[in-house]
């Protein structure tokens, strides 16, 4: 069973043989969160992500300032808030805007680039190309690419089709020749497995079973959900980049913004954007611990060798001249088992279709 924050400081306090007088819980989550930092910096988690490619094209139906009018779209607004519309007339850039009137036939634009019997290309946020995708709602990565380290596209066949990209900032380039099928189609192959390296989690929040709270429930292509909790008060803040599940939907997903309780309940913005309609009073699991039972114990370990080896006085006032010595070589075996664990990656060239 997967160890708590909380369980993980006390195996240091009993390491370093102190009852939490000197080793304070405070100066001890201090040194856990840097040793947590090391492993994962050389023996990063890796997370499946499940992405779409952005494709769609059209022309406006009519004008209408500050607009994209198009009564043969299906926008779908609750994932379109955030995308990109190039004019391909005027070679003109807007993004999409949050308003209450956008439908499935307008959307409000940033600015006002759209006249009617103008064409456009619609893309990913943040993006310039139907072969982008945009990986800034994960901060937490380890390592060049954004973390990135293999990509998938187009997904689930025999052979699997692996991927060469290219990662600019937040932007993510597949290497392929032909454009994408139009996304607007429902059996359009658009969809980019995406494995990133992330930073490991230990959650401190006490509470990790949850319930969505909303009569009418969430539907597919929603990014935020309300959620409560029914067994009592809870405070506290649910951090960005917690990873959750829900019950009865696929994959994994992960918060994008702090989210402080109130009232027992918090409102999660979250990535990927559901991947399908959930229903009021599904439990929602936010994840205790990303580390396996050597990596716990290796946090352990260097957790008590950096307050060892910070407070140094007060180690050899509790253990005795040699204590810090013993925990310089903990330490460095710690890290020479951790530095054993971190996998060797190649670079390969796949194909481009």
């Amino acid at each position: 069973m997967a160890k708590t924050f909380a369980t993980l400081m006390d195996e240091i306090q009993s390491d370093l043989g102190d009852d939490t007088t000197t080793y304070t819980d405070a100066k001890v989550t201090i040194q856990l969160e840097k040793a947590l930092r090391k492993i994962s910096d050389l023996k990063p988690r890796v997370v499946q992500y499940t992405y779409e490619l952005e494709s769609r094209t059209g022309t406006a139906t009519s004008t209408l300032s500050t607009w994209l009018v198009d009564t043969a779209a299906q926008f779908i607004v609750a994932n379109d808030v955030g995308k990109v519309i190039y004019n391909t007339d005027d070679r003109t850039w807007a993004k999409v805007i949050s308003n209450g009137a956008n439908s499935t036939t307008q959307l409000n634009l940033s600015k006002d680039i759209m006249a009617s019997g103008e064409s456009y290309k619609m893309f990913n946020e943040k993006c310039w190309s139907n072969k982008q995708i945009y990986l800034g709602d994960i901060p937490d990565y380890v390592g060049e690419n954004h973390g990135v380290i293999a990509l998938e596209y187009k997904t689930l066949k025999d052979p699997r089709k692996y991927r060469t990209f290219k990662v600019e900032g937040d932007i993510l380039t597949l290497d392929i020749t032909s454009d994408p099928p139009d996304s607007s189609d429902s059996d359009a192959d658009i969809e980019v497995f995406v494995w990133m390296e992330r930073k490991h989690q230990v959650t401190q929040q006490t509470i990790t079973t949850l319930y969505v709270d909303l009569g009418a429930g969430y539907s597919a292509g929603d990014t935020a959900i309300l959620v409560d909790y029914d067994g009592g008060a809870v405070t506290g803040t649910i951090k960005a980049g917690t990873n959750f599940t829900i019950h009865e939907t696929r994959g994994d997903y992960i918060t994008t913004a702090d989210a402080t309780f109130s009232n027992n309940e918090v409102t999660l913005q979250i990535f990927p954007a559901l991947q399908n309609d959930i229903a009021d009073n599904k439990t929602v699991w936010l994840m205790k611990s990303s580390l396996d039972d050597i990596l716990e114990r290796l946090a352990v370990e260097i957790g008590a060798s950096y307050c060892a080896l910070a407070l140094q006085a007060n180690a050899v006032s509790i253990g005795g001249q040699n204590v810090y010595a013993r925990y310089e070589t903990k330490l460095a075996i710690a890290l020479s088992e951790l530095r054993s664990l971190t996998p060797l990656r190649t670079k390969r060239t796949w194909p481009k279709d």
